[in-house]
């Protein structure tokens, strides 16, 4: 079969993972998936990015796992630092937030906290504001973890300054994997009553080793 210039080939449709490119590899014309370029950027660097597509809701206080766009998949060994934007709301304001974090996989230091601003300017007392106008400023608070979790309870903030407004969450960490596996975010009610993970929430993660 005689060669084609690039330029007469016929236009992909779309760019997909499957799609694959010439190299050659030590003297040997060989092939390489998209996928297979992605996953070595990773290792140099390039972010993995997620956004929640579908809002999660929850009424209960055991957390379920926010799949619909934030999964992260296919982890192979190596260290990571990762940070979840969580928007949510409470459709009543007395009601907190649960979030958690696991690696399906197994891991040894595995280390993350979560933050956001609170009501007053002077101590953490668990209650969310997100509109922080105080002239001395507002207190961020949160919790912290050295261990993977799902249902446990890291931490549970107690309230919401406005019924069905957006807050802001931010959990971040560090963890080592030492095999194959998925980096989750749980998401639980503080009781029995609705509160809601908004599409737009994102994670970035990057490998660093």
């Amino acid at each position: 079969m005689a060669d084609t210039k690039i330029s007469a080939l016929t236009a992909a449709s779309v760019a997909a993972g499957a799609n694959e490119l010439a190299i050659n590899e030590a003297g040997t014309s060989k092939k390489l998936t998209l996928t297979q370029i992605e996953a070595y950027l990773q290792t140099r660097g390039l972010p993995i990015v997620r956004r929640l597509n579908t809002q999660h809701d929850n009424a209960t206080t055991t957390p379920t796992e926010i799949a619909n766009g934030l999964e992260c998949t296919g982890l192979v060994a190596g260290t990571y630092v990762f940070q979840y934007n969580v928007i949510h709301q409470a459709p009543v304001a007395t009601t907190g937030i649960r979030l958690n974090v696991n690696f399906s996989g197994t891991s040894g230091a595995f280390v993350y906290w979560r933050r956001f601003y609170g009501l007053i300017a002077t101590a953490a007392d668990a209650n969310q504001d997100q509109t922080s106008v105080l002239a001395a400023g507002q207190v961020m608070q949160g919790w912290a973890d050295r261990a993977k979790q799902t249902t446990a309870v890291t931490g549970v903030t107690l309230s919401a300054d406005t019924v069905d407004a957006d807050m802001l969450t931010i959990v971040e960490g560090n963890f080592v994997a030492t095999g194959a596996g998925d980096l989750e975010l749980w998401h639980g009610s503080e009781v029995a009553a609705t509160t809601k993970v908004m599409v737009g929430t994102s994670l970035v993660v990057f490998r660093t080793a």
